[in-house]
């Protein structure tokens, strides 16, 4: 769907009040069109995302900004296996918009996402916009995404279960970050975690008739038990903090 030149203007603006707070802050803008600002240290990398809508019809305007942060070391470990074709996922490990405290409308009782905001194109100031976005940044997420730098408490949400979960890990990865982090947290389900993803894969590659989805479940069994091997003797961290 074409943009209106309200929406564009509307979404560069705020791109541009917001630049200022980040760059400040170290992030540099990496994409203008889709609004990444990314933040690197010798140890974790942090992406910052914003969205920002239009809805002609109830004249308003929408934004909301979501975040993520890869941890090096804990990518380190299977960095080698992500270019395997049909295992590779992204470098993400934290997202925090799944796991920011939702309130419920007390209309509807549905799930709000406190970052999001609706702005009536009459009553549009973009100072005040971004002003309320930092500070969902500076006071929700970027809080979470320190709160989960430590490895003990990113062990506990984690492999809370021996399934998968959708937070704070969310993406294709899971299940080589549950043996990653339960290993270097010492989590003494670290076993049954490998046998429960192993028997996982295997019964997909048993259930599975088309050849296509044989070798992708094959090439990510391998990958689970190459990094089984790799982590082997590696001990639990004295340090919690991974940042």
């Amino acid at each position: 769907m074409k943009l209106t030149k309200r929406h564009v203007k509307f979404t560069s603006e705020l791109r541009d009040q917001l630049a200022i707070y980040f760059n400040e802050h170290g992030y540099y803008l990496t994409d203008k069109e889709f609004v990444e600002f990314r933040y690197d240290s010798d140890t974790y990398s942090d992406y910052v995302w914003l969205y920002a809508g239009e809805d002609k019809w109830k004249k308003k305007f929408s934004t909301m900004i979501e975040c993520a942060r890869t941890i090096k070391y804990i990518e380190s470990y299977w960095d080698e296996y992500k270019k395997t074709p049909l295992a590779f996922s992204e470098k993400i490990l934290l997202y925090t918009f799944s796991g920011v405290p939702y309130e419920k409308d007390p209309v509807s009782h549905a799930q709000k996402n406190p970052t999001r905001m609706e702005i009536p194109f009459d009553n549009c100031s973009i100072e005040d916009i971004s002003n309320k976005l930092i500070y969902s940044w500076e006071t929700l997420l970027k809080p979470r995404l320190d709160q989960y730098s430590h490895i003990d408490k990113l062990d506990s949400v984690v492999n809370k279960t021996l399934e998968k979960i959708d937070f704070p890990v969310h993406n294709d990865g899971i299940w080589f970050y549950k043996m990653i982090i339960a290993k270097l947290a010492g989590n003494p389900m670290y076993e049954d975690i490998y046998t429960y993803i192993s028997q996982l894969y295997k019964k997909c590659i048993s259930d599975e008739t088309m050849s296509t989805h044989k070798e992708y479940y094959k090439t990510r069994l391998w990958v689970v038990e190459q990094l089984y091997l790799k982590l082997r003797d590696v001990k639990p961290l004295d340090n919690t903090s991974l940042i």
